[in-house]
């Protein structure tokens, strides 16, 4: 090609970016409140907002609310409520409504004729109608990991971008039923572009010291990293989502409707009003100015919209008249983002907070912490579903898949993801068949894109080399249990694809009949250094299991930064010699490079050895039991553990010792097999050359036969003094600092010293030698004990020097929050279900383990996708062995949070993709990696693509980052904070961009996303 025709296409190219800009992102939006009532001067003004809040699943399947199915088990149709709001709203310009879930908007708006969508359209644009939050679902905030939350939030801004346009942005945030909120989740915010965020459950005793400091609105500063960007205004909503006691309208509630005729008997808006001024006169002292906010709807309301409005009006009108009478309150339609522009209107200062809101308690005795556990299985299931999802989105990238199938598949798994983000989903606070339809969603939506990724693979090759790779693959999601159709073949390929930025290093287990197979790595031609392990008689007896696997076939595998590795797997006539199980000794150390693993002799651990930096500590490992509260809920007292919360029965958890022990040493790894009991086992395992010991643990099923419930927990016990203090990552990202019986923005009345002092372990939990004045220069000789989970638990450190974190939990009560039955999980023979799971401990110096924990979250979140052919009649796919499409890593400390084309937009560019890379370390955490650093993206995409364009986006990619500058700036009560806040913004301006327009520095923490246009 000429270089006059390349030329012409790049000016065609960037033609289509300047047309489809003005068109979209360009659009020019008049001020976004430009439609709303602000009040009256001189009066208490209370804006009410007619709301519905539809969960994506609960006590029925998202697609039973929906439609109004399954109606013995909660009457609800979520259909029918857009249906009459909008019918409603056409018929009266004052009249206002909030929507927020897009995954049901979505569903309805499919099903309209342009003429219901233009109506709609003309609604969002005049203010009547406003989307709120605008992601896929109301997310919990506790338990999904950040990625995920991102990825939801913006499927369901680019669908409110793609059909109402720009304009239609949701300024406000709407987490109304999420039980407890994370810091993560208000950075996120800030950065998507909120203005603020309304809260509607914090714990009891926050919400009384806020009433009565009137501090229930304030600035949330987010992040301890990113300065304003990660700050958000926040406020507490008076009545959790509901309406005011006495005025709900909705055809599910048994308050009086507005009876307005004097010649009734029951006529009684006298009452009605003076109830009404009451309540408001009374949350007028709650709040710091005189606006104030109602909620006016609740769970699934509005399916009779003419009911709620009719008596609004009337309550408007009533109200209001007594304005003649001297009365001070005005009430009106709103709407949260009018709501929360009063406030900013006021050009007040507003209180700081800078912690999280957990744990979430609504009376004593009643810690909602148990979700942080509950339904483990299904949290790992969604956990691996990410991972799987990005490196799809990867692989078609480099590929240039955009036809159809690529699209619907790709399309379903998203938005089955979003869904499973729902605060009763991920959080396993549904019912169980509603679980059930959780994992069932997930696996349609995973094996929908199997083809996709054969295709992916097929692209690239012809792209390469113009070959194709047509013969069918598959994947073996039951690998954890060591169960994969390929367990008996005698020859078969594994292809592994590395997610991840950088070269990494992975342990590959592939379960086999026999132990006869030899690897051989095809890239180099190499045998590959192999071991075999035992499948465990524990594994081997799940019911779930349909496997004649004895052994698992395991080796390391090197990739380069997003590569491909491919390894031929075929049986030999000489069967490999398996380390057979030592006898038990006096004495077990487990021992590698950088690690030494002391048991005594009945098996269990008792002591730890940093070897490089001669660190140790006992180290007492063991499982313990909680036996689970029973209780009626009648009372705080009688208050039982059931899905929501987490209530031992007694201060102290039964530890368990080890029953039965057996040792396995190897060239590639040592390990020990513990068994428990009859239902706990566990295998630790150190692996050559590895900085961390692997915990791969197998609970139930829970032994229920006493009629108790139990609650199990992996304990840690060391000398280290950690002063109690622990350390918790908030949804895999920022470390927050953890106190027992402690709150730092209010005083707390501890009433109960184990649940009350779990928090969310999303990825990592920690304990330290917290430094004193004569130590804190000794960061080298100080030690840190970390944990790094596969998935979200709940964490504590109940004493000095000990960690805990719950593994499983099967409870025989319910504990009166909703879900109405306990969380029994039976599994597949009606006996309880078997969880398996994988810890990864590291014992370092406190300088040291941060570079450690990050990275090896980062990897454990990330793994390789693996997928298996038959190589011999797919020669072609062996010419992938080794490819990389970079030709560098990116920084060590700079991850590819997202790559992805966009599949979604009817305009799409075809030669584009989106872009998120973040900052991975947070200030002042490691001497190098808590830098500032650069990345040249034309550089690094420069190998797959030539690059030609480029645009900075905000986090959602569904407006530029320069809209950020558009966000409400609020002032707190720290004049200091405000001096620095202006500091932060001058140092900005005075940045000066480079020449090279593709050349970025990222800041810790801070997450920047692109898209990138090519040739």
């Amino acid at each position: 090609m000429s270089s006059e025709s390349k030329k012409l296409i790049i000016f065609n190219i960037f033609i289509c970016v300047i047309f489809w800009l003005s068109e979209v992102a360009g659009q020019n939006c008049d001020s976004p409140f430009k439609n709303c009532n602000l009040g009256k001067e001189g009066m208490i003004n209370v804006h009410l907002v007619p709301h519905t809040h539809d969960d994506a699943g609960w006590l029925k399947t998202v697609d039973q609310y929906y439609y109004g199915a399954n109606n013995g088990e909660q009457t609800a149709s979520v259909q029918y409520v857009i249906d009459t709001v909008v019918s409603e709203l056409e018929k009266d310009p004052k009249k206002r409504f909030v929507y927020v879930e897009m995954a049901y908007m979505s569903r309805w708006w499919r099903e309209q004729d342009e003429q219901t969508k233009q109506l709609v359209r003309t609604l969002v644009d005049e203010g009547r109608l406003e989307f709120v939050i605008g992601a896929w679902v109301m997310d919990d905030e506790a338990t999904p990991y950040y990625n995920d939350m991102i990825d939801q939030q913006a499927l369901g801004l680019n669908f409110i971008l793609k059909e109402f346009g720009k304009c239609a942005r949701p300024r406000s945030a709407w987490q109304i039923d999420p039980f407890g909120h994370s810091r993560e989740h208000g950075s996120l915010f800030a950065q998507f572009g909120f203005d603020g965020l309304f809260l509607g459950r914090i714990d009891y005793q926050d919400s009384d010291f806020r009433t009565e400091t009137k501090s229930r609105e304030m600035l949330w500063q987010a992040s301890s990293n990113i300065g304003e960007a990660g700050r958000i205004f926040t406020g507490i909503l008076p009545n959790g989502y509901g309406p005011p006691p006495g005025f709900c309208f909705d055809i599910y509630c048994g308050d009086d409707p507005m009876m307005d005729d004097p010649d009734l008997d029951d006529y009684n808006v006298d009452d009605k009003v003076k109830k009404f001024l009451e309540y408001t006169h009374n949350q007028a002292e709650w709040y710091k100015t005189k606006n104030l906010i109602m909620t006016m709807g609740s769970d699934f309301q509005y399916s009779n919209a003419h009911m709620w409005y009719k008596n609004l009006d009337k309550l408007i009108y009533y109200v209001n008249k007594q304005q003649s009478n001297g009365s001070h309150v005005n009430i009106f339609y709103s709407t949260p983002a009018c709501y929360m522009y009063s406030l900013y209107k006021e050009n007040t200062t507003w209180p700081l907070k800078y912690d999280d809101f957990f744990p979430y308690a609504h009376r004593p005795h009643s810690f909602w912490t148990g979700y942080f556990t509950s339904r483990s299985a299904l949290k790992d299931f969604v956990r691996r579903t990410n991972n799987y999802l990005q490196t799809i989105r990867q692989l078609i990238t480099f590929a240039n898949l955009g036809d159809d199938d690529t699209k619907n598949a790709v399309s379903l798994l998203e938005k089955e993801m979003g869904i499973l983000q729902h605060h009763d989903a991920v959080s396993g606070t549904e019912r169980q068949h509603v679980a059930n339809d959780y994992s069932k969603r997930l696996s349609r939506g995973i094996n929908k894109c199997v083809d996709v990724i054969r295709r992916a693979f097929d692209g690239i090759l012809f792209k390469l080399y113009g070959a194709h790779a047509d013969n069918p693959i598959y994947i073996c999601p039951l690998l954890n249990i060591s169960q994969c159709e390929v367990e008996d073949d005698y020859n078969f390929a594994l292809i592994l694809y590395n997610p991840l930025p950088r070269e990494v290093e992975t342990w590959i287990q592939v379960p086999t009949t026999d132990a006869t197979y030899q690897v051989i790595d095809v890239d180099s031609g190499d045998k590959v250094l192999i071991q075999y392990s035992p499948v465990y008689n524990e594994t081997k007896n799940i019911p779930e299991r349909n496997s004649k696997a004895e052994y698992n076939l395991v080796w390391k595998a090197e990739q380069r930064p997003l590569g491909v590795k491919i390894y031929s797997i075929f049986r030999t006539n000489e069967k490999k010699q398996v380390k057979k199980a030592s006898e038990p000794m006096r004495e077990v150390i487990l021992s590698n490079e950088h690690l030494d693993l002391n048991f005594d002799s009945n098996g269990n651990l008792v002591s730890i050895k940093n070897k490089e930096n001669s660190l140790s500590s006992p180290l007492k490992q063991y499982f313990c039991v909680y036996e689970s509260m029973p209780g009626n809920n009648s009372k705080p007292i009688f208050q039982a553990s059931g899905a929501y919360v987490f209530r031992p029965k007694n201060n102290s958890c039964k530890p368990l010792s080890v029953k039965n022990f057996k040792v396995y040493n190897g060239e590639l790894f040592n390990e020990v097999h513990q068994i428990y009991n009859e239902w706990i086992s566990q295998t630790i395992r150190l692996y050559k050359d590895d900085k961390y010991a692997e915990f791969e643990w197998q609970v139930g099923p829970i032994y229920v036969d006493d009629n108790v419930g139990k609650e199990i927990v992996i304990k840690f016990d060391s000398d280290l003094s950690s002063n109690s203090l622990f350390y918790t990552d908030s949804n895999g990202r920022e470390i927050l600092k953890r106190k027992r019986n402690y709150r730092p923005t209010w005083s707390l009345n501890q009433t109960e010293k184990i649940s009350g002092n779990y928090y969310p372990v999303n990825s990592r939990i920690f304990i330290r030698d917290e430094p004193t004045r004569t130590t804190r220069n000794l960061k080298n000789q100080l030690r840190q004990l970390t944990l790094v989970s596969d998935r979200s638990h709940g964490g504590s450190s109940i004493r000095d020097g000990s960690i805990e974190v719950m593994l499983h939990r099967r409870t025989l009560y319910d504990d009166a929050l909703g879900v109405a039955e306990p969380l029994n999980e039976k599994g597949k023979d009606g006996k309880g279900l078997i969880i398996k799971g994988n810890m990864k401990l590291i014992f370092d110096s406190i300088e040291n383990s941060p570079a450690l924990h990050r990275e090896l979250s980062h990897r454990v979140n990330n793994r390789p996708l693996t997928i298996f052919t038959k190589i011999e009649s797919n020669q072609n796919i062996k010419k992938l062995a080794g490819w990389s499409p970079v030709n560098m890593a990116l920084p060590p400390n700079i991850h590819l949070l997202t790559l992805a084309k966009d599949l979604d937009l009817d305009n799409q560019l075809e030669n584009s993709f989106v872009v998120r890379l973040e900052h991975f370390y947070e200030k002042e955490e490691d001497k190098t990696l808590s830098e500032p650093v650069s990345v040249d993206l034309r550089e690094f995409f420069g190998e797959m693509f030539n690059i030609v364009g480029v645009e900075e986006l905000a986090l959602g990619a569904n407006m530029k980052v320069e809209e950020l500058n558009d966000r409400l700036s609020w002032r707190s009560d720290s004049e200091l904070d405000n001096l620095i806040k202006m500091q932060e913004k001058n140092q900005e301006k005075t940045k000066k961009n480079g020449e090279n327009p593709f050349l970025f520095e990222f800041s810790p923490m801070q997450i920047r996303t692109f898209r990138l246009w090519y040739i």
